[in-house]
C-alpha cells in the first residue's frame, strides 16, 4: 500500500538500528515529498560488536564469483601487517577486499579490532565508485587501524603497475638484455 510507511526489524532485511534509521528517515521524507527515495540495500553495512569486531560492505566473494565469474580480484590484508595491532596486542584479525577487474570495490569484510570503523571509509570508496587502489594516495595516520585499507590500496596499486603495458614491455627488455648477457 502505498500510504502504509515502516521502518526496522519489521521490514528488515538488516535488522541493525543503522537501518532502521535510514529507513525512517526515508520514509518520513517520502510522506511529504510526492518524488518517492528508494534505499539502495545494495550500499549496506553491517558490524557485529564482538571481541573482534565482524564488519561487511557489499558482496561476499562467493556472491562476486556468481555475478561476476572469476574475473574478481581479492585482496587480503591480516593484521599481523599493522604496528598498532601490535601495540595493542590485537593481532588476530584480517581484512578482505573484493574488487572487479577495473579495481572497483565490490565488497569488503573485517574481521578484528576497530573492524567497525574501518568498514565506514571502504563504505565510501563504494559508494562512489573509488577503486581500491585510489587510497593508496589518501594518507593515513601511523600507528593506526586505517593502515589496513592503505596497505591493501598498495596492494592493489603495485599489482595494477604489474599489469601494465610499459611494466611488462620493461620486464620483456630486461629478460631479452639478460639472455644476451649470459650468452656472451
Amino acid at each position: 500500500m502505498p500510504s502504509i510507511f515502516a521502518c526496522g526489524d519489521v521490514v528488515g532485511p538488516y535488522l541493525f538500528s543503522h537501518m532502521a534509521w535510514l529507513q525512517a528517515s526515508t520514509a518520513v521524507r517520502n510522506m511529504f515529498i510526492p518524488w518517492r527515495k528508494k534505499i539502495q540495500y545494495n550500499a549496506a553495512t553491517w558490524v557485529i560488536f564482538s571481541v573482534p569486531e565482524l564488519a561487511s560492505a557489499g558482496l561476499t566473494e562467493a556472491m562476486a564469483r556468481e555475478r561476476f565469474g572469476e574475473s574478481i580480484r581479492i585482496f587480503k590484508v591480516p593484521y599481523t601487517m599493522l604496528d598498532r595491532a601490535y601495540m595493542d596486542q590485537s593481532t588476530i584479525g584480517l581484512g578482505k577486499f573484493i574488487c572487479d577487474t577495473r579495481g572497483r570495490i565490490l565488497g569488503a569484510h573485517i574481521i578484528g579490532a576497530r573492524a567497525g570503523e574501518l568498514i565506514s571509509e571502504i563504505q565510501v570508496g563504494k559508494r562512489y565508485s573509488l577503486r581500491l587502489e585510489d587510497f593508496f594516495s589518501v594518507v593515513h595516520p601511523y600507528p593506526t587501524y586505517g593502515e589496513l585499507i592503505w596497505k591493501a590500496s598498495k596492494i592493489a596499486y603495485v599489482e595494477r603497475l604489474q599489469r601494465s603495458l610499459i611494466v611488462r614491455s620493461a620486464r620483456w627488455l630486461v629478460s631479452i638484455f639478460n639472455r644476451n648477457k649470459i650468452g656472451v
